[in-house]
């Protein structure tokens, strides 16, 4: 009987363990939300416009961000896609300098977000493969 008591306690002891570090976990997630204090979701409308650095760094292409989910930076158009509050735009076509197919991407987490104001921390995937920061803060141009 002895047993079968300390086996209950232990699995009870497992299971209430298990849901502590689950509910720990998913508030986790709630960091970088929209600006408005807690929410990871982005409202797709408050992405759309031209968005632009203002810190001079090549890199840092502006953005503009399409209702149709397109959007052009440097001399490139992408499908954009987003999952909560991370954004993903991706471009593959064929590339006569490089007599192939290539992949150009950008990715970046949206740390903050407000009417005219976004703080990202993020990628950029060049021709080659090769990556670059793309994180600061843009403002809305249009």
């Amino acid at each position: 009987m002895y047993q079968k008591i300390k086996k209950i306690t232990m699995l009870l002891f497992v299971a209430a363990t298990m849901f502590t570090f689950a509910s720990c976990n998913k508030d986790d997630d709630n960091n970088g939300g929209s600006g408005s204090g807690g929410s990871s979701s982005i409202s797709e409308a408050k992405l759309i416009g031209k968005w632009s650095f203002n810190d001079g760094v090549y890199s840092h292409f502006d953005i503009t961000i399409n209702a149709d989910h397109t959007c052009y930076w440097s001399d490139y158009s992408c499908v954009w896609t987003l999952s909560g509050n991370k954004f993903h735009g991706q471009d593959t076509h064929y590339d006569e300098d490089y007599g192939r197919e290539i992949t150009i991407c950008i990715d970046f987490t949206i740390k903050s977000l407000t009417d005219d104001t976004m703080v990202i921390e993020g990628k950029r995937t060049y021709e080659d493969g090769s990556q670059g920061d793309y994180s600061g803060t843009l403002h809305k141009v249009q």
